[in-house]
């Protein structure tokens, strides 16, 4: 059976947001939420590069992150109540196959609270 070509609408360039966590450079950072942290059984922090970055915190976008030049740094607001749950599904693995070009996780090197 031939699949039929689908006629979905695109989004135009200038609608689409463009900052994510994975194409901060050195000293640039950006607002988050945070369930982007993501802690593995070992207890390390990792943040999945695909979320997206905004310029201010508003709603539940309420985790500041800055790239430095060993990783990021992550500023939680006491504020809010998140707490986050260890994934034992995450392992080494998953972080060390990793594209180094386009990473799906990256390391978190220090919590500010």
């Amino acid at each position: 059976m031939e699949q039929e070509r689908l006629n979905n609408a695109r989004l135009p360039e200038d609608l689409e947001e463009g900052t994510t966590l994975r194409n901060l450079e050195v000293g640039e950072e950006t607002w988050t939420v945070p369930w982007a942290m993501n802690i593995d059984a070992e207890r390390r922090c990792w943040l999945s590069a695909g979320y997206a970055g905004h310029d201010e915190p508003w709603g539940t976008v309420t985790m500041l992150v800055r790239r430095e030049e060993e990783g990021f740094v992550v500023e939680i607001d006491l504020s809010d109540d998140y707490k986050w749950h260890i994934s034992h599904a995450l392992t080494s693995e998953d972080f060390n196959d990793q594209d180094p070009e386009k990473p799906d996780y990256l390391p978190v090197i220090r919590i500010v609270r």
